[in-house]
């Protein structure tokens, strides 16, 4: 594990390792979604990928302060809140693109 290159602290090191094994999980959903990204730069649209990105943000933003209001409402340990964070991140946010690109990508426009 390269957790120790962050932190000394285990209880840091564990958390670590933990975003990182759920980001691990969500590579290939960001592969698919930085593909896209790539073609749709390549077909100059530029204009889509930084409506679509400012509206995922938005969109990311309000689950993000839904995840906090649920980590109290339950209490949540620190692990629990690291893994609610990283999944919201790639299943809102990365998946939301990832989403979006594909369908935009199917048509002419």
């Amino acid at each position: 594990s390269c957790a120790p290159l962050f932190s000394q602290h285990t209880d840091i090191q564990f958390l670590i390792s933990v975003g990182m094994t759920i980001l691990g999980l969500f590579l290939p959903l960001a592969g698919w979604m930085w593909a896209l990204d790539g073609v749709l730069i390549g077909a100059g649209d530029h204009r889509y990928l930084a409506k679509a990105c400012s509206v995922m943000a938005a969109v990311y933003l309000t689950f993000l302060a839904l995840t906090s209001v649920f980590d109290v409402v339950v209490d949540a340990n620190d692990v629990v809140r690291t893994i609610t964070l990283w999944v919201v991140l790639n299943a809102v946010y990365i998946g939301g693109r990832a989403i979006g690109n594909s369908l935009r990508i199917r048509n002419d426009t």
